[in-house]
């Protein structure tokens, strides 16, 4: 006699099951893999732009995401990664208990042996801003200017006359300012190099602007000197020394200019002479009687 079927459904978790359709005698084990989560946060100013997956899957944080946990099996080890961060944005790494930084830039190695947590840091790019490099016939009183990167503990600058992208002077802080004023270290007409450094207040290392690469200006000479107002490796506008100083005035001719003859219309007639003009010497009429008494005969 064939026996009747009857089934066994064993619930594995919530949404899941196992169902067992018995023909004939059955032995069945049941085995339960213990798992661990993972949470992963994103901080810094280029979190929006980051994306972080898992693999295996089980982790996706993107876009306004800055906690994503996931469970994964007791013992497994699980790589994390993150997306390229748009331009203005760099990656510092992975920090927390067994996030293991590597072996790719981005990329970090968690064994799930317990509970685990990781941070990802990103940061604003350090750049320099101003005057661009290789700019010439700057006045020696010219600002130099650099963005800001968060965090930070203050900016070193340094301004040298060696291209050797080595600071021989001395790196002047600057507080937490991001520009500074030339004029008073009395720079000559040359050639100058400078660099911006912010130091992070996180892990407390330096951080040279723009990758390392330092740039360049130069300083004219005599009343040659201009200020550039702007421009990509050349200046948008010239003034000339004696239009930026409007306390200057301008040497007088010596003449007297009457009020009526300024914006009414009134056309003057003097001219610029710098030479005094010689006076004319008239001639003399003898006075009546001059010639009495002098012994004149007739």
């Amino acid at each position: 006699m064939r026996p009747a079927l009857s089934s066994v459904a064993w619930r594995l978790g919530p949404g899941t099951g196992c169902f067992v359709f018995l023909l004939e005698a059955t032995s069945c084990t049941a085995t339960f893999a213990e798992t661990a989560p993972l949470t992963v946060t994103k901080t810094g100013a280029g979190s929006p732009g980051l994306l972080i997956t898992s693999m295996p899957p089980g982790i996706i944080c993107a876009g306004a995401c800055t906690v994503a946990t996931g469970a994964f099996d007791a013992g497994t080890e699980v790589q994390l990664a993150t997306n390229t961060l748009p331009a203005g944005f760099a990656f510092l790494g992975w920090t927390g208990d067994g996030c293991v930084n590597g072996p790719g830039s981005g990329e970090a190695r968690v064994l799930m042996d317990r509970e685990r947590a990781c941070t990802a840091t990103s940061r604003l790019v350090a750049a320099k801003q101003a005057p661009a490099t290789g700019t010439s016939w700057l006045r020696a009183d010219l600002t130099l200017s650099w963005s800001g990167a968060t965090p930070e503990v203050g900016f070193w600058v340094c301004v040298d006359q060696t291209n050797n992208q080595v600071c021989d002077t001395l790196w002047r802080p600057n507080g937490g300012a991001t520009s500074m004023e030339l004029g008073w270290m009395g720079l000559g007409p040359g050639t100058y190099y400078w660099q911006v450094r912010s130091q992070d207040d996180q892990t407390g290392t330096f951080t040279d602007y723009d990758g390392g690469v330092w740039w360049r200006f130069t300083i004219g000479s005599g009343s040659q000197a201009a200020v550039a107002l702007g421009g990509d490796g050349g200046p948008a506008e010239w003034r000339r020394p004696s239009l930026l100083c409007p306390g200057r005035r301008r040497r007088s001719s010596g003449r007297a200019r009457s009020p009526s003859a300024r914006g009414n219309g009134v056309k003057r007639t003097s001219r610029l002479n710098l030479s005094p003009r010689p006076r004319r010497r008239q001639a003399s009429t003898p006075r009546p009687g001059a010639d009495r008494g002098r012994g004149r005969l007739t």
